[in-house]
């Protein structure tokens, strides 16, 4: 986040900033934060803990590049997801797919 934004004002720049597109905040998915699925070993071997809000949203249309770390964005099947995703993202993927809307967005 940056300073003096909301969290669902970050949610949709990063999202933006990642995709190249505009995002329609549905609802909370879920806070993402227990160190036993959100902890990730970077190649170089920096360990770090992931702490998120994660929301579900609709994808508008590009209005902009993609930031310089995105090269490619693209739409995946749940049967064909990619196997090299971080494990810390399985928690969210398994929530996502779960279908269950927990509460509306609270700006």
């Amino acid at each position: 986040m940056e300073f003096g934004e909301s969290v669902s004002e970050c949610a949709r720049r990063e999202f933006g900033e990642e995709t190249g597109r505009s995002v329609e905040l549905i609802d909370v998915l879920g806070v993402y934060s227990d160190p036993r699925e959100q902890t990730h070993r970077y190649p170089d071997g920096r360990v770090v803990q992931f702490a998120g809000v994660v929301f579900r949203g609709t994808a508008g249309p590009v209005v902009r590049p993609l930031a310089g770390d995105t090269v490619e964005v693209r739409w995946f099947a749940s049967s064909e997801l990619p196997a090299n995703l971080m494990a810390c993202d399985a928690p969210i993927i398994r929530d996502a797919l779960a279908g269950d809307r927990l509460r509306p967005i609270i700006a």
